[in-house]
């Protein structure tokens, strides 16, 4: 399909095999992919798709939902980043202080 030109090469064949599977057992799926907007520039989208089903159980039609969390990626990375460092900045104090430690023992 056209549109899946969009996603990010890294991204589609993960949300392909996913969509494949909700096609062929009418199963939701929720997925994280980077989307290319009308600027070129991909941006991290939290996609869901369900199904409607009619009074048989039969898949009558999807519903999808796509919502930009490019700002929520990058604050989870600023966070990851943060976290790393204070863990390597208490290592070292940490580190002294135990061989201090030993040392009076």
């Amino acid at each position: 399909a056209p549109w899946t030109g969009f996603i990010h090469e890294e991204d589609r064949m993960e949300f392909l095999k996913n969509w494949q599977r909700s096609l062929q057992t009418g199963v939701p799926f929720e997925t994280e992919v980077r989307l290319r907007n009308k600027a070129g520039k991909y941006l991290w989208h939290l996609n869901r798709v369900d199904a409607v089903r009619d009074e048989q159980g039969e898949v009558k039609m999807w519903i999808g939902t796509s919502t930009e969390i490019q700002r929520l990626k990058e604050e989870e990375k600023r966070k990851g980043d943060f976290l790393k460092m204070v863990s390597h900045e208490l290592k070292t104090p940490v580190t002294s202080i135990k061989g201090y430690v030993q040392l009076l023992l």
